[in-house]
């Protein structure tokens, strides 16, 4: 997951990672916390981008619209074959 453009000059300040490297995720299990005040105050551009192993999976749909609501919208859908 890559969020933001230039956000590693923060040094992971405004994020906090609720994975460690090769977990098992399941289905509504969050990754990822971020402190989007802080974040829009001290980034350029702030977009999200998931790379995955998608050749095990079938399709990935953003859910979502531009209006979130934490804990209620979900974002992307991962549909499995």
């Amino acid at each position: 997951m890559h969020i933001g453009i230039d956000t590693v000059m923060l040094r992971g300040k405004g994020f906090l990672c609720l994975l460690s490297e090769g977990s098992k995720v399941m289905q509504g299990q969050r990754a990822l916390e971020l402190d989007l005040n802080y974040l829009n105050s001290n980034v350029y551009y702030l977009i999200i981008s998931v790379v995955s192993n998608m050749g095990e999976f079938g399709i990935l749909t953003v859910t979502t619209s531009e209006t979130v609501v934490a804990g209620q919208s979900p974002l992307l859908d991962i549909t499995g074959r």
